[in-house]
């Protein structure tokens, strides 16, 4: 498929500011990688512990401080696997910035992570979930919430957070997983542990996400095209309409004054005879 040459995309940059962030994610698909999957997610809870039990190694630094300061990204099975910035862990808000910046222009699936003894979703949290699942809706990127330290609470409690979490959402798949309950299964040999954790679920949606990303990506790209033509198409219109009517003005202006001159000539003459 062809691609935009840079000193198109910068034309279009300045002839339509109002795509920016099209002309950003089109500068994404144009780039060859492998399939992207992003967590995202306020700060402490659990990202960086869900990733390395999903790649199945420690790759990912893990702290209860803020340990993640920027988008880290490592590549294992195939796929390349990002961390980024918890969100509302700086006041001056640039690590959400920076968060939903790769959430919209870098990944391909998005892994919402919300801990489970947080309690419901905060209103920071449902705004942004709705924002890409409309994303999801018009481009066809799967976006899926993940409910972390499911066993932190009792198996009541947790039924009935996770039905308060569903009622604040109800568009978004939703998945409860235990990052910990998994590990120590595997490492203590203790299925039980292993379903627990729930990540085998978690593995399949992401397989099925990742199987379609090209025809995802080929249908986004399409999308931001057309997008940026009817965009092209609109300007042109508007330009061609602001020359016609200054054309117009001009030509009512010359009139004017052709008929001006024509009354000034025959009152002269007049006088003269």
């Amino acid at each position: 498929m062809q691609t935009l040459t840079p000193a198109t995309v910068a034309r279009l940059h300045t002839f339509a500011p109002q795509c920016r962030m099209e002309l950003e994610r089109l500068g994404e698909l144009d780039k060859t990688s492998l399939p992207t999957v992003a967590v995202l997610g306020h700060y402490n809870h659990g990202k960086s512990s869900l990733l390395n039990a999903l790649i199945g190694k420690e790759c990912f630094a893990v702290s209860d401080h803020r340990e993640t300061r920027q988008t880290s990204v490592q590549i294992h099975h195939g796929l390349q696997w990002m961390d980024t910035l918890g969100l509302n862990a700086d006041v001056a808000g640039d690590d959400d910035r920076c968060a939903m910046q790769a959430a919209h222009h870098q990944c391909d699936v998005r892994l919402f992570v919300h801990a489970l003894d947080m309690g419901e979703l905060d209103a920071r949290e449902v705004s942004l979930l709705r924002t890409l699942l409309d994303e999801q809706s018009a481009t066809g990127r799967q976006t899926l919430l993940v409910v972390t330290r499911i066993t932190n609470r009792s198996s009541t409690e947790r039924e009935q957070m996770l039905k308060v979490i569903a009622q604040q959402v109800p568009d978004a798949a939703c998945i409860a997983v235990s990052a910990s309950s998994h590990q120590r299964g595997l490492e203590h040999k203790r299925p039980a542990l292993v379903r627990l954790g729930n990540l085998n679920e978690l593995h399949l949606f992401i397989r099925k996400a990742v199987f379609n990303v090209d025809q995802v990506r080929q249908d986004e790209r399409r999308l931001i095209m057309n997008t940026l033509a009817q965009e092209v198409n609109l300007k042109m219109q508007q330009a061609r309409a602001r020359y016609q009517r200054a054309k117009n003005q001009k030509q009512a202006a010359q009139q004017t004054l052709r008929d001006r001159f024509a009354t000034l000539q025959h009152r002269i003459e007049s006088e003269i005879r």
